[in-house]
């Protein structure tokens, strides 16, 4: 029986011997200096590596879960990354927020104005907010 590996759709191998990890999964100095130049932070760093070595193996793009963590952390190392530094994207409601803009599309301005409240007031810390802003747009289970 041909095993899941040499199918004519690509996946992971399940175990990977330390030449494979090295041969196929090493990033090349150019690799490198593309992903410095191009995203910002070492997580994105190390997101953008593993996907590049991904795609430059399955010849597609894989669900960032599928990728193995064998993989993940011998980038990680050959990056000389600590371990705190995590692949995945994780995308905070604030930074989402502020990301899109908002515009009201008939005359009930309270839904942007209560985003606008949100992110005006993400980094105050307190039980309660001192100001009032009308909520008639939310359901009362909301």
């Amino acid at each position: 029986m041909t095993s899941i590996e040499r199918t004519a759709y690509p996946r992971f191998k399940r175990h990977f011997t330390t030449k494979e990890l090295t041969d196929i999964y090493t990033p090349t100095k150019s690799e490198i200096a593309f992903a410095y130049t191009t995203a910002k932070g070492e997580s994105n760093i190390l997101n953008l590596l593993v996907i590049l070595k991904s795609f430059q193996r399955l010849g597609y793009f894989p669900s960032l879960t599928d990728i193995p963590l064998k993989i993940i952390n011998h980038i990680r190392s050959h990056l000389k990354f600590e371990i705190e530094i995590v692949f995945g994207y994780e995308i905070s409601f604030f930074r989402l927020l502020s990301a899109l803009k908002f515009e009201s599309t008939t005359s009930e301005q309270s839904v942007v104005e209560a985003l606008n409240f949100l992110l005006e007031n993400q980094s105050r810390r307190g039980e309660f907010f001192n100001n009032t802003i009308d909520l008639d747009f939310a359901s009362p289970q909301w």
